[in-house]
């Protein structure tokens, strides 16, 4: 397992992109990273995703 020292800006772009798809698609899928860095990108990706799925699923029922 990695320690909190051991990322970079790519690794959390990684993480911030594979949370967005998740939330882009409204899937429930775990975090799969143990780093709090890369679960924080993570879970900031998979907001971010979540709430333009939300707003794409209000306009289509509109």
């Amino acid at each position: 397992m990695l320690n909190d020292k051991n990322y970079s800006l790519e690794s959390m772009d990684k993480a911030y992109r594979r949370g967005y798809l998740i939330g882009v698609t409204g899937s429930h899928e775990p975090c799969p990273y143990t780093t709090d860095v890369l679960i924080a990108a993570w879970e900031a990706g998979r907001d971010d995703g979540h709430e333009f799925f939300e707003e794409h699923q209000e306009r289509l029922t509109a």
